[in-house]
């Protein structure tokens, strides 16, 4: 067919050079020649060359068709690469169930002469509380005091954080009876008794307290209970801020339908630490002068539970402190708090502690 088209055009142009009709002729008769030779489909392969495909490709291909759908992130208009977002939480589950292995083995190691009680503290809009108490020899009256406080006690968490009521706080408390079966039984976990009365282990959520009388051994079990409340519905917590709580708490009453705490007028003329010091007092409490600090805490805490604003002030801390349970705010994020919340406290706390000096005298 291209041989055919050559010599048409050759033959046409020859004879155009003696008439000009026969070149009008040949231009006409090259035309339909031009037409049959592209409707044959010989000049397909200069326009377009089929695409090749290997035995590879028609595997790779296949095997892509049988992909499941992806989601294809869009493209970030930020050309630097993006560190991912890690969020620090802390499950304390891991924790609570060794605590309750451990509390097993501690109390498997009571003599059969303990005697056992339980009472569960329980609101709507608070946590539960169960309490497993043994002792040897305590008075009715003593044990119902006992549980009576630590359900104000109960009450004041509920109000601080509302949102611990799907959590519930496990305390065996164990009273013991002298102060050589204080020494025998809390020795027994590496502790040295010689300057207390009472002890929380964390390990077990235990507590040890020995009894001398009746107001000194219901007061003992409430602070170390707080303990046990402080750990299960904060997390870790700043000395000050678990001690203090534990020794406000421990002188907890209610008189005329209102709440009180013990004053300890006594030591009211002491000098407190301020509030930079007891915040950054962290590193101090095995000093000697660790009676301050106890003071120190007891008298901040004291101050901001005797106003509503100190309340709201309190709540606002405690609920930014139990945010994560395994982080302890800093002094300086402490320290904002209470100024925003608060922000004439110092002076205010000034005076509150001359207020209750000149009624003491």
């Amino acid at each position: 067919m291209i041989s055919l088209l050559y010599l048409t055009v050759v033959g046409c142009v020859s004879l155009a050079k003696k008439r000009f009709r026969t070149l009008v002729y040949c231009i006409i008769a090259l035309i339909l020649l031009m037409s049959v030779v592209i409707s044959s489909g010989v000049l397909e392969h200069v326009q377009s060359m089929p695409h090749q495909i290997d035995n590879e490709s028609t595997e790779l291909l296949a095997t892509l068709d049988h992909l499941p759908d992806v989601a294809v992130p869009s493209p970030s208009l930020d050309t630097k690469s993006q560190p991912p977002v890690v969020e620090r939480y802390c499950d304390m589950n891991g924790f609570i169930q060794n605590q309750q292995q451990r509390s097993k083995q501690l109390l498997a190691m009571l003599s059969p002469e303990f005697k056992h009680i339980q009472h569960v503290f329980s609101a709507n809009n608070g946590p539960a509380v169960v309490l497993s108490l043994y002792y040897t020899d305590l008075k009715e009256l003593t044990l119902d005091l006992i549980i009576e406080r630590l359900s104000l006690v109960h009450g004041v968490y509920s109000k601080f954080l509302p949102t611990s009521q799907n959590k519930s706080v496990t305390l065996n408390l164990v009273v013991l009876s002298d102060r050589t079966q204080y020494e025998d039984y809390t020795s027994r976990y590496g502790f040295d008794p010689r300057t207390s009365q009472g002890v929380f282990f964390h390990g077990s959520n235990s507590a040890f307290v020995e009894y001398k009388n009746d107001q000194q051994v219901i007061k003992t079990a409430v602070h170390e209970a707080v303990h046990a409340m402080n750990l299960r519905l904060i997390g870790l917590t700043p000395r000050w801020l678990n001690e203090g709580m534990a020794q406000l708490l421990s002188g907890i009453d209610i008189q005329n339908g209102a709440l009180t705490f013990d004053v300890k007028k006594a030591y009211l003329s002491a000098e407190p630490h301020d509030i930079y010091g007891l915040l950054a007092s962290e590193s101090q409490w095995e000093s000697i002068d660790t009676d301050k600090l106890y003071y120190s805490g007891w008298s901040w805490l004291s101050f901001l539970m005797g106003t509503e604003l100190g309340v709201n002030t309190m709540t606002q801390l405690l609920r930014r402190e139990s945010t994560n349970p395994c982080d302890v705010l800093s002094s300086d994020a402490t320290y904002q708090i209470l100024q925003n919340a608060y922000p004439t406290f110092e002076q205010a706390f000034y005076d509150w502690r001359q207020a209750l000096n000149s009624r003491s005298h």
